[in-house]
């Protein structure tokens, strides 16, 4: 089954140093992290960045990644999150945020960490 397609990501990082990037790749987000990571607190601590994933059929997903230094090493930070969170969501949730978390994660494409 073909996902729908990434359409952009708009990242906002509100923590350390603040800058906002607008990608069009799940690779150039995870990218942009990693390069955001060498100056985030070194004691574990993290910076807030600020999410909104936009696909080609104007799905919106919106959230928070807590950006710490670890995320230089990480391969897929961004998309693990989100598989993370809506993995979570589908089990967890009530019964309409569940359909809703199940449609995106089999219709979406949400980067590396589901293939």
């Amino acid at each position: 089954m073909k996902r729908i397609s990434l359409k952009e990501i708009q990242l906002n990082r509100y923590e350390g140093i603040p800058v906002s990037n607008t990608v069009t790749s799940w690779a150039e987000a995870e990218s942009t992290l990693c390069k955001w990571a060498a100056t985030a607190p070194e004691d574990g601590a993290y910076d807030k960045v600020g999410f909104c994933i936009i696909w080609t059929d104007e799905s919106q997903y919106n959230g928070r990644f807590d950006l710490q230094r670890k995320h230089l090493l990480a391969p897929h930070p961004l998309s693990l999150h989100v598989v993370s969170e809506l993995t979570y969501a589908c089990e967890h949730a009530d019964a309409k945020l569940k359909e809703i978390a199940n449609d995106m994660v089999s219709t979406l494409d949400l980067g590396s960490a589901m293939k």
